[in-house]
């Protein structure tokens, strides 16, 4: 019996309509992000903010270390911190993705501007995991990404 996770739906998570989303027939392609992929902006915090720092604004940001995550819808929409301007986590969800289309569109949306040294990338895939075994996903995780 196949593994099923909700999708982007607000029924499933409430916190998706506060980010950005796109959906495209095309590429079957859904997607919600915690910030504004097009312009650089964190659009979930309480001020908008550069998501990596430095590009739009205060220079002293331009060191400034981003923790990303990259996920499939098995994550939540947006994750706050107690110091959610300096701390937060920018999420960018992919519906139904595998870890390399994730760290793909990462690419295409995110690292064209650059991401400052010392930045974190996390990356998951429930939809990965699911059509792998355990032991395959973590050796494609330490194989293609790792050291």
């Amino acid at each position: 019996m196949p593994i099923e996770v909700d999708g982007f739906g607000p029924d499933s998570d409430r916190r998706v309509e506060l980010c950005c989303r796109s959906s495209s027939v095309v590429t079957n392609l859904n997607m919600s992000s915690s910030f504004d992929p097009e312009i650089g902006l964190c659009v979930c915090c309480i001020a908008e903010h550069p998501i990596t720092g430095g590009q739009r604004g205060d220079p002293k940001e331009a060191t400034r270390r981003s923790t990303f995550v990259l996920s499939d819808q098995a994550f939540p929409a947006t994750v706050h911190t107690a110091d959610t301007i300096k701390e937060c986590m920018l999420v960018l969800r992919i519906e139904n993705r595998m870890l390399e289309e994730l760290v793909t569109q990462f690419g295409k949306k995110v690292y064209v501007e650059g991401v400052n040294p010392g930045s974190v990338v996390l990356l998951s895939s429930f939809t990965h995991l699911a059509t792998v075994r355990l032991e395959q996903y973590c050796r494609e995780l330490g194989c293609k990404w790792g050291d």
